[in-house]
């Protein structure tokens, strides 16, 4: 099956067209519950979802294990933190290709997103001076099986780099307050 035929357009020109006349509908908060295990070991809880100032059941609990590989001390036991992210990017990636083809009448046979992150871990571990905790770069290639010429793709991947919402939250600095308090 085609890309486009796995998504429901008249739900997207919908919701574009609903957030557009009700600003509540606009306004979502996620969350995320972090609960630490051992080791490197989280098990984080995402959802519900609030939209318009109200709680959307329908939307988690969906529960994930994190976990550094053995390596980086932890035990193995499941993706960690910053592979999340590359997932995230991937996942934001792949849907922004199949949303935004379709919107453009592009035929898909096939997105795959490929993200990659380099990490020095010195800049973790503070022990050399200059080098930053995080990735030091991250690159998404993005294979798509199409017919589409090369203008048509060049638009499509410029229209995904501009609506990104997760691209955008990496790309600018997003104000992060970290408060701390007994249980």
């Amino acid at each position: 099956m085609a890309v486009a035929g796995k998504l429901d357009l008249a739900r997207v020109a919908a919701l574009k067209e609903e957030t557009r006349r009700d600003l509540g509908k606009a306004q979502v908060r996620f969350r995320a519950v972090g609960t630490y295990e051992g080791g490197t070991g989280t098990r984080v809880e995402m959802g519900p979802l609030w939209q318009a100032g109200g709680r959307v059941d329908d939307h988690g609990p969906f529960t994930i294990t994190t976990d550094s590989p053995r390596p980086l001390l932890g035990g193995g036991t499941g993706p960690n933190p910053l592979e999340l992210v590359l997932a995230a990017v991937a996942s934001s990636v792949a849907a922004g290709y199949a949303l935004h083809a379709a919107a453009m009448g592009i035929a898909l046979d096939s997105i795959e997103a490929t993200v990659m992150g380099d990490l020095d871990l010195r800049g973790m571990f503070g022990t050399a001076e200059g080098i930053r905790p995080g990735f030091q770069n991250m690159r998404c290639y993005v294979t798509v099986a199409t017919g589409a010429g090369d203008d048509h793709l060049k638009e499509l991947q410029s229209r995904v780099e501009r609506s990104s919402a997760l691209l955008d939250i990496i790309r600018n600095p997003v104000t992060l307050l970290i408060s701390t308090r007994r249980a």
